[in-house]
């Protein structure tokens, strides 16, 4: 789906997830979001898990409940498959190297990537630029919205959000906290960068974009928001020359 949707649609519709073509195959200016369901997945929990290195099976061994340990290995084993066949090699035949602030690459490869995960859904990025970002994030009815965002947004954003009328205020927290964490992501600090050092902007209905940055030209940025499936809400940060953005559903069995 390219970006010739307009971003107030783009916003406001759940994203139309396709099955992808075969082989997988990306251009150089196009990136991919790949959309894996957890409890559609579990059927492949055994062959995801022998794609996993032996570091990767002790991380998975450390996690106390079934579910984390699940999602993770769901995680692994789905992107080491996806880089694989981009890449047209073994899943186990991949090694990955992580920057000084732990964010993970491939070793020797052309392409970039980023997953998140928030309850069910696990969301994986992929392109051939390095900063590349996507966050996803439950709408979770319990969060105190204006606490969390006081304490870890800006003071523009901050007094955006508690413009907003309470019934969009959930809505308007999330389109901000997933710009940000996406941004965060694709700079490939985390949260070594200070949430309330820059600012995203709010309105669902018009364009998401890097208001400000204390260490970033904003002209550098592309941010979008979607919707990857009923209660969640998404954002994926990229370079500018990312061009094309295609939605994929994974449900390759194992």
């Amino acid at each position: 789906m390219p970006w010739t949707l307009s971003y107030a649609t783009l916003a406001s519709m759940i994203t139309p997830w396709q099955l992808p073509p075969q082989p997988y195959k990306l251009a150089p200016r196009e990136m991919h979001i790949w959309r894996v369901v957890i409890p559609r997945s579990l059927h492949s929990l055994s062959g995801l898990k022998s794609l996993l290195n032996e570091e990767e099976l002790t991380k998975a061994g450390s996690y106390y409940f079934d579910r984390d340990r699940n999602c993770y290995i769901i995680a692994r084993g789905v992107l080491r498959t996806l880089l694989s066949s981009y890449l047209n090699t073994s899943p186990l035949a991949l090694q990955f190297t992580y920057n000084q602030h732990g964010k993970p690459f491939l070793l020797n490869s052309p392409l970039y990537f980023n997953v998140s995960h928030s309850k069910d859904i696990i969301l994986i990025a992929i392109s051939n630029q390095e900063k590349t970002g996507v966050d996803i994030e439950h709408m979770d009815s319990s969060r105190d919205y204006l606490k969390i965002a006081q304490r870890f947004f800006s003071p523009g954003e901050y007094q955006a959000l508690i413009a907003c009328s309470k019934e969009n205020q959930a809505e308007a927290f999330f389109n901000i906290w997933t710009a940000k964490e996406a941004y965060i992501k694709a700079v490939g600090k985390g949260l070594w960068i200070d949430l309330n050092s820059f600012a995203v902007s709010v309105w669902p209905t018009a364009p998401a974009c890097l208001l400000h940055s204390a260490d970033e030209t904003i002209a550098d940025w592309h941010l979008q928001r979607f919707n990857p499936w009923e209660g969640y809400k998404a954002a994926y940060a990229v370079s500018p020359g990312i061009e094309q953005i295609n939605f994929y559903e994974w449900v390759k069995c194992q």
